[in-house]
């Protein structure tokens, strides 16, 4: 299909610093579908989905990354740029990374879609008013005058849905957006993907070391392993018979410290 994504090969390579980090990745991200990428600290998966988004400015990649009969490794950043938020959109570890500083929210949010969709201003303006009552906003006013500093990192988050949402992206890449969140705040994030994939019928790419957020919302998982993917298929059955001992260690060690967490308590 034109709107699933195609790794061919692809290596990711720093020359200068950790040198190979992805070594000849072949996978295919099935479009309308939501695939966690999973595995231990250093395995890749930032880096992964980073090289989907053209984001990683030191690297040296080689192969193919193939979307809408276009080769997105052979892009210019010019390109790129317009690929990004219509196309393909990144949510980062720290959300306040992907919003301006400089800028209220709700004209970062009216620009977007002026620029990516060719949107008036007061059609924009009032589609974004709409959209941010839908994640929980109920002082629409009072956000779109906000800088990003003065939110939450969590209001952030769902700033950055609230985005994606109106500008209907093919693919969502979220990387490890429960990282550092208590057990009530990952609650939260589980409900707002949910909300996220149902609303804007995007694809979504889950970068994650969350296992159980891994195991509640995607259907199909991509392990990897020092930059290798070592194994891959629908969420229920890696979870439940994974073939890999590397997978069953992760699993294991994921709900084995869950256990311990809920008796200690």
């Amino acid at each position: 299909m034109e709107k699933d994504i195609v790794l061919q090969h692809v290596s990711v390579c720093f020359p200068y610093e950790q040198g190979l980090v992805l070594h000849s990745v072949c996978y295919t991200f099935p479009a309308q579908q939501t695939i966690a990428v999973i595995g231990e600290s250093g395995s890749g998966k930032s880096v992964l989905g980073k090289a989907l988004v053209g984001l990683l400015t030191r690297a040296s990649i080689t192969g193919n990354i193939i979307f809408n009969g276009s080769n997105l490794a052979a892009m210019s950043d010019r390109q790129l740029t317009s690929y990004r938020g219509k196309q393909v959109f990144f949510i980062p570890q720290d959300p306040s990374l992907a919003l301006n500083p400089a800028m209220p929210i709700g004209e970062q949010l009216t620009e977007a879609l002026e620029y990516h969709q060719g949107m008036a201003p007061n059609v924009a303006e009032a589609i974004v008013r709409e959209e941010l009552q839908r994640y929980g906003f109920a002082d629409t006013e009072e956000i779109v005058r906000a800088y990003a500093f003065q939110l939450s990192g969590g209001m952030q988050q769902r700033i950055l849905c609230a985005m994606a949402s109106v500008l209907c992206p093919a693919w969502i890449i979220a990387d490890e957006p429960t990282k550092g969140l208590d057990p009530a705040l990952r609650q939260q994030v589980f409900a707002l993907f949910r909300q996220l994939t149902a609303v804007s019928r995007s694809g979504l790419i889950l970068i994650t070391h969350d296992l159980r957020l891994a195991q509640k919302i995607s259907q199909q998982v991509i392990v990897l392993q020092a930059g290798r993917v070592v194994e891959t298929g629908l969420t229920k059955v890696i979870f439940e018979h994974p073939v890999r001992d590397y997978t069953r260690r992760l699993i294991e060690a994921a709900f084995l410290g869950r256990h311990m967490r809920q008796r200690d308590d």
